[in-house]
């Protein structure tokens, strides 16, 4: 797993216009999908399926903006998890406050496993930063 990582970091330090291109292009089109209207339907029943796709979807669009930020060669620092954790929990919970809009159902639970995609991203990238670099930051 450690060599994996090692080499989606050095391909993203590669290629940063690419990363950061992949990462805006990614955010547009979960945009989309989570805003694209569908058929009226029966009251929401969560699903566990639905659960791990939103939190699949998000930790990815973490993953992304960490790898675009480390391409770019800055710092990735405590307080820029804080922002962008903030940036994405409020763009999941937007998403499902808007979604009623457009014949969707909104429901909290979506917008936790947002969060939790996203935490569990940063935390992960967060520990390795640690302990490949021997700090909390680098």
């Amino acid at each position: 797993m450690n060599n994996l990582a090692g080499k989606i970091n050095a391909w993203s330090v590669r290629h940063p216009r690419l990363t950061t291109s992949i990462w805006i292009g990614y955010w547009f089109i979960l945009t989309g999908l989570l805003l694209s209207p569908k058929l009226p339907r029966p009251p929401i029943q969560i699903s566990k399926k639905a659960l791990f796709a939103h939190f699949f979807t998000f930790a990815i669009l973490a993953a992304a903006c960490y790898l675009a930020r480390r391409a770019r060669g800055y710092k990735v620092t405590g307080l820029w998890y804080a922002l962008w954790f903030t940036v994405f929990s409020a763009y999941g919970g937007l998403t499902e406050i808007i979604q009623p809009m457009v014949h969707r159902h909104a429901d909290v639970a979506d917008w936790a496993a947002d969060s939790a995609g996203v935490a569990l991203v940063f935390i992960i990238t967060a520990i390795y930063n640690r302990y490949k670099n021997g700090s909390s930051t680098n």
